[in-house]
């Protein structure tokens, strides 16, 4: 009787959608960076566009910058939306290595799905 050990891909993949996740985490992280106040500055651009006035981070910019608080909250809510789709794109790009990564069916396969990605260990 010949006993042939597999590799273990459940294993394989896991640590592969690791390094996929590890990949894509800075670009991520550059698309959402200063989370929690970029957030508000958003929520603030968007009461301005509704009439509802400035909050004090738009009027904080809008002193900085010697800008008018509708051109502010304009350029927040621009930004806003170019990050969104960017990011959209990144994660668009992250799922489908993913995808790869998981249906790669042999340690050779997941070598090259990797490789082709750009992903070292």
């Amino acid at each position: 009787m010949k006993l042939t050990l597999f590799p273990d891909m459940a294993a394989r993949r896991t640590e592969a959608e690791g390094l996929v996740d590890r990949h894509f985490g800075p670009e991520i992280g550059r698309l959402c960076q200063f989370g929690d106040l970029y957030r508000r500055k958003v929520e603030e651009a968007r009461d301005v566009i509704a009439g509802k006035g400035p909050g004090p981070l738009i009027c904080a910019e809008a002193d900085a910058r010697g800008d008018f608080v509708d051109f502010i909250a304009e350029t927040i809510l621009a930004k806003s939306a170019a990050n969104a789709e960017a990011l959209a794109d990144v994660e668009q790009q992250r799922l489908a290595a993913k995808g790869l990564v998981r249906a790669a069916a042999t340690p050779a396969a997941l070598e090259t799905v990797l490789s082709e990605l750009g992903i070292s260990r």
